[in-house]
């Protein structure tokens, strides 16, 4: 785990990672196996788009990207550093993969590398894009980025390689987008690569290999490489300061590449993100020291066997916690209902939740620590049905221990647990770098930061001895004039029901609204947040399970008591918003309903003081899309939502710290550096 700790008040912290590591269950014979010359355990699946993207170097207003998947290479706060996209078509595989830079402006040295074997044959073909190897403007799209091919054998130890070529197959195309807000740099690569020439069919699983690498020419004695890669943990190089290979030559071999397949019997299988993974306070990424928690996961199932959707089996949620650092021992969290295990019909969702977790006083003093009140939730998937594709078989996600009454200020713990020192030093040194999203940059953050040598432009450098922490103190002061548009709404117990009908707001199209409800619910004796309770967890708790005659406003979430919305009054469509979430609204839609989901004769059985909305409205805005693109692309009525609290001003803390390897890229030789994480803190109220 690649993280270091946050602590939040007054704002929102909501912190997330993504790590994807566990072995994935067999597979029935009758599909395409994975392939022994790769890694087992990392299978992507390539969804099929009816509709080939326009290649100019950015995912802006393209709906044909909705259909691929996404992944975040890197634990992030509000948005990830690094993230990637893939689908295909008859003809072509398209991907897509963007970064943060590591320091401000663009780099002729910043490459995204691609591998690729396609027929499992002798044959390793490596893609070199350097985005801004020729020119960058600050902000733009379609710009041209420089090409290298080469091709390998590989002998079971080294690879051979063939002269580098800058000539591009027929029908290959990449392009590039940047974007600048303030400090921070983006840039983010299209491409598109023909099958033919790359020997890719949908009927195997072919090898593939994803690094981004986002470099630093000035940081440390000889710059720095910050590498985000599928499968994780990839680092291309070489270990030996004197001999340092270039990319070709520090290639990882073909064990350590993923797995991947265009065939259409997996579906896209039965799937987790981190924003998926939530608590019952009032911020989802919180876990209190004195009040109850539930932990939710939902699990989404589109799996389908040769285009017929089935339904996942024994799909089985593990809940483990454990304090940030690497190779950290995982403890399963204190409960009543956990592991469960279910099955999941296709097109829709499973809510498996565990606790409740109150801490014993023992407990308290434990986690009430500035090393230990941030740590790490991760849910694992498994399941014992051959047939059943697990496609994020675990999912890590940042939470802080906080009560009732933080101040504004916090601590972060650097923590890096085996991380190997580089020669002749007992620390290792670390790169961090705040920058400001979602607000015009030209506001100013006001920023204390202790125990750290501070750079330009928002940059900073620490020394950290292994295995022992390292704890910052911080605080952060947003700009005074910022002002957020809000407003509060009122779901009593029953809302939704005859008593109360659902509340309808104005809205207007591309809007983004952040939610965040606070109050209880009383079924039966058992008190219950915005985040609702899933059966086996009211079943647990003695509370009434049966919600009566008629259907939930969302039955496919199924979780009693949980604040949901619809953009048609609940006819056809509904999404949970729980304790907050962050949605984009439809074309077209100029209404929302709010409402609590349960049944006709649920409603009547509710009681107690129910929940408080907050609502904050903004349009979609340039300082929004330059750290988040995908909020430009077009949403549906039953999938609006958006990374959490895309709207709200953001402070954040992204680091990296220097490991013993090396890489060269064209004549400059850099120290890689391996990610530890981000935090934040982001505005939800102003006064």
């Amino acid at each position: 785990m690649k993280c270091f700790h946050s602590a939040c008040a007054g704002l929102l912290a909501l912190l997330g990672a993504l790590l994807l590591a566990a072995a994935m269950p067999a597979i029935a014979t009758a599909q395409p196996a994975p392939s022994p010359n790769y890694d087992t355990n990392y299978r992507l699946i390539f969804p099929k788009t009816a509709t080939a993207p326009t290649i100019d170097g950015t995912v802006l207003n393209e709906a044909a990207w909705n259909a691929s998947f996404n992944i975040a290479l890197e634990d992030g706060g509000e948005t990830a550093t690094a993230n990637l996209r893939g689908m295909y078509d008859n003809n072509f595989v398209y991907l897509y993969a963007e970064t943060e830079t590591s320091s401000p402006g663009f780099k002729s040295t910043d490459v995204l590398v691609i591998g690729i074997n396609g027929d499992n044959g002798a044959n390793y073909h490596l893609i070199q894009i350097f985005p801004c190897a020729l020119v960058c403007s600050a902000t733009g799209t379609g710009q041209t980025p420089q090409l290298i091919f080469n091709t390998a054998t590989f002998n079971g130890t080294t690879y051979s390689w063939g002269a580098d070529s800058s000539n591009a197959p027929s029908g290959f195309d990449a392009k590039v987008g940047t974007a600048t807000a303030g400090t921070t740099s983006k840039w983010s690569v299209e491409v598109k690569i023909p099958r033919a020439a790359y020997n890719i069919v949908d009927t195997n699983f072919f090898g593939l290999l994803i690094d981004v690498m986002a470099t630093d020419p000035a940081a440390g004695p000889i710059g720095t490489s910050e590498q985000f890669a599928w499968p994780p943990y990839v680092d291309i190089g070489g270990t030996n300061e004197n001999q340092i290979p270039d990319i070709e030559n520090g290639m990882v071999p073909p064990k350590q590449w993923a797995n991947a397949t265009l065939s259409t019997a997996f579906g896209n299988g039965v799937s987790l993100q981190w924003s998926d993974i939530t608590t019952n306070q009032p911020n989802p990424r919180q876990i209190s020291l004195n009040l109850p928690n539930i932990f939710t996961a939902v699990a989404t199932n589109t799996s389908s066997s040769g285009g017929t959707p089935v339904t996942a089996r024994q799909v089985k949620a593990a809940f483990t916690i454990a304090n940030f650092g690497l190779a950290n021992a995982w403890a399963p969290i204190p409960d009543i209902v956990s592991n469960q295990t279910s099955d999941i019909q296709s097109q829709t969702s499973f809510p498996y939740q565990v606790g409740p977790w109150t801490l014993t006083a023992a407990e308290k003093a434990a986690y009430n620590t500035p090393t230990t009140l941030h740590q790490c939730l991760r849910v694992d998937l498994t399941s014992t049905d051959p047939g059943t594709m697990i496609l994020t078989p675990s999912v890590q996600v940042n939470m802080d221990f906080v009560d009732t009454h933080s101040p504004f200020s916090g601590t972060a713990s650097i923590t890096l647990k085996r991380f190997p020192k580089p020669e002749g030093k007992e620390t290792n040194t670390c790169y961090l770098r705040e920058s400001t999203i979602n607000v015009d940059p030209r506001l100013e953050w006001t920023s204390k930061l202790s125990g750290l040598e501070r750079g330009r432009n928002g940059r900073y450098r620490i020394e950290v001895v292994p295995d022992k922490p390292s704890v910052l103190n911080i605080e952060v002061q947003p700009p005074p004039s910022i002002k957020l548009p809000k407003a509060r709404v009122r779901l009593p117990a029953g809302t939704g029901g005859r008593k109360y009908p659902p509340v309808q707001i104005k809205v207007e199209p591309n809007d983004l609204i952040t939610f965040v409800a606070d109050g209880t619910l009383l079924i039966g004796k058992t008190q219950v947040t915005a985040g609702g309770a899933s059966p086996a967890m009211l079943k647990a708790l003695k509370a009434p399970v049966s919600a009566g005659r008629g259907k939930f406003l969302d039955p496919n979430s199924n979780l009693r008591g949980a604040v949901v919305g619809s953009f048609d009054g609940f006819k056809k469509t509904a999404f949970v918003i729980g304790a907050s979430a962050t949605i984009k609204v439809p074309e077209k839609v100029r209404a929302l309903w709010l409402a609590i989901n349960d049944t006709a004769d649920g409603y009547a059985g509710e009681r107690g003081e129910g929940f408080n909305v907050q609502i904050v409205k903004m349009p979609l805005d340039r300082y929004m899309l330059a750290a988040n693109p995908d909020l430009a692309r077009p949403v549906s009525a039953s999938n609006p939502k958006v990374a959490l609290g895309a709207n709200l001003p953001t402070w954040q803390m992204r680091g990296g710290c220097e490991t013993t390897r090396f890489v060269r890229i064209g004549r400059e030789s850099f120290r890689s550096v391996k990610s530890i994480g981000s935090f934040g803190y982001m505005v939800k109220s102003t006064n």
